[in-house]
């Protein structure tokens, strides 16, 4: 696995676990600025959730997403 590959897996599995409770400080810090209650935020954050896993699935097994970029700058 190339370093920059593991580095986009990194910073997806780290989106997924900012928006998803228990943890999801993204979560708490929302709630709290627009008094939406947790439970009604963490319903409309599920499909932003399930893009992100599926980028996250595709990143991980078709190396060429994650790493055209950096292969067109070098």
């Amino acid at each position: 696995m190339s370093p920059v590959q593991f580095g986009v897996i990194m910073i997806l599995a780290s989106m997924i676990g900012l928006l998803t409770p228990p943890v999801g400080m993204s979560l708490y810090a929302v709630s709290s600025i627009t008094n939406v209650s947790l439970i009604d935020l963490s319903k409309e954050v599920i499909p932003y959730v399930i893009g992100i896993f599926v980028v996250l699935l595709l990143c991980a097994f078709w190396p060429p997403l994650s790493l055209w970029v950096p292969a067109m700058i070098g």
